[in-house]
């Protein structure tokens, strides 16, 4: 089951689940240019403007404590 969180290196670009940013940061990562590792938070992971439970889940496991982020929030529409 897929909860709505991407990585970078995993998104398939023909997707149209994701926003063309992280599509860019996407085929930047996937040609190795040196891109921070990073993931997508989709509008799939949300029901009702909530966040799913599977998709806290799913970012705890990536993200690092004591690490620093860049976060980068917008609407699909906005690309």
């Amino acid at each position: 089951m897929n909860n709505g969180i991407y990585k970078f290196i995993d998104i398939d670009i023909r997707s149209n689940v994701i926003g063309g940013k992280a599509r860019n940061l996407a085929i930047l990562t996937q040609n190795g240019f040196p891109v921070p590792a990073g993931f997508v938070v989709s509008t799939k992971a949300f029901k009702n403007s909530e966040l799913l439970k599977e998709a806290i889940e799913e970012i705890e496991n990536l993200i690092e404590r004591d690490c620093l982020y860049a976060v980068r929030s917008s609407a699909m529409v906005e690309d």
